[in-house]
């Protein structure tokens, strides 16, 4: 299983699950011609991806499919809601559509995804629980504002993690954001702080992770290093072996 994240945080999101000859796209929130540039690094054309699952509605998730260049051979996955949100917004009639009910599965070529809810200001947002035929695991969760109730679970069985340390709860508080905008990242359909990614990874994660991807980092709220010390600290302090576990903080 091959994990590369292509973009992530409020200006777009994408990522690329591969296993064999089975590619798919997490999210579409860049334009085709970055995507077709940060895929070529993997030998995956656009027009290779099988299907693209959307995880909800936000722009910053979507954007790519509004693009007359972005291939309408991919097959789109999302369950109902979210997908008539999607709608609403733009030309969706040119793709061919797959309604993935929350909580259910699709088998995808080498590949499973599994959806599973979050909390956030989507219609219908999700996260994803992805099964390569090698036998890893990859989740996939971010843009929630408190953990679910799988998570834990679903930590346990993921072999790879991308989660979202959205923001510093200091710099946010301190930040030049208006008050409702700073309301609405720290409640429970908002975002992940750094501190809140630590406190889940450190409690709940077990060694068969062995790597974490940091996403949707806030590039106002935010660093890359703040993000990386604060829940390093955190695992350090529960005796995580960091010789073992890569962490990586995603790039926007």
């Amino acid at each position: 299983m091959k994990i590369l994240p292509l973009a992530s945080g409020s200006t777009g999101n994408a990522l690329l699950v591969q296993e064999n000859d089975t590619s798919i796209l997490i999210d579409a929130g860049i334009g085709p011609r970055i995507l077709k540039q940060r895929l070529a690094s993997s030998g995956v054309a656009l027009n290779d991806i099988r299907a693209c699952l959307l995880t909800h509605e936000h722009s910053d998730h979507t954007q790519a499919l509004a693009r007359v260049t972005f291939p309408k051979s991919i097959k789109m996955v999302a369950n109902a809601e979210t997908w008539l949100a999607v709608e609403q917004q733009l030309d969706t009639s040119v793709y061919d559509f797959y309604e993935l009910p929350v909580g259910n599965l699709i088998n995808l070529g080498d590949l499973s995804v599994q959806s599973l809810p979050i909390s956030h200001d989507g219609v219908n947002p999700v996260a994803y629980l992805v099964h390569a035929k090698s036998g890893k695991s990859f989740l996939y969760a971010t843009d929630f504002g408190i953990m679910p109730k799988w998570f834990p679970h679903a930590l346990k069985l993921a072999d790879y993690v991308f989660i979202e340390a959205n923001h510093d709860r200091q710099m946010l508080i301190t930040g030049p954001y208006p008050s409702h905008l700073k309301r609405r990242v720290a409640s429970p359909y908002g975002h992940l702080s750094n501190d809140q990614t630590a406190q889940i990874l450190s409690k709940y994660l077990t060694p068969k992770t062995k790597k974490i991807y940091l996403g949707h980092l806030s590039q106002t709220n935010n660093t890359p290093q703040l993000a990386l010390r604060t829940v390093s600290t955190a695992l350090l302090n529960q005796g995580f072996d960091l010789n073992r576990l890569e962490i990586e903080a995603a790039a926007p």
